[in-house]
């Protein structure tokens, strides 16, 4: 999933993306974080190498009529990934250039009564 999709989905939703997640971030303090920042701005070509990405839930998805791109993400939550995303998002915010970087994502469906638990 390109970079500066995840930033502008932080943006829009903020920690409503990372209620299911059990840590907070941790802004640039910690050693991984700051791995993370640091890659962002002088290696961003390996970003995708080095990061494990995300790990999404969603309640529903939509697809374009051809079936061949995701349109829309229902109930989508963050339970892997947080500070990823949230690194992402400020690096974005501090207007690097996140346009070139790619993050893996595992996208699983559940349904209303398991994302509830």
């Amino acid at each position: 999933m390109p970079a500066d999709a995840l930033a502008e989905f932080y943006d829009q939703y903020g920690s409503r993306l990372l209620e299911q997640n059990v840590r907070v971030y941790l802004q640039k303090k910690g050693k991984i974080n700051k791995g993370m920042h640091k890659t962002i701005e002088n290696e961003p070509y390996v970003f995708f190498v080095y990061n494990n990405g995300l790990a999404i839930t969603a309640e529903g998805i939509e697809f374009s009529e051809d079936r061949s791109k995701i349109v829309r993400i229902h109930g989508m939550q963050v339970v892997n990934g947080g500070q990823t995303m949230a690194c992402l998002h400020q690096a974005w915010r501090e207007r690097k250039d996140i346009s070139g970087i790619s993050v893996q994502v595992k996208l699983t469906m559940v349904t209303r009564n398991i994302s509830d638990v």
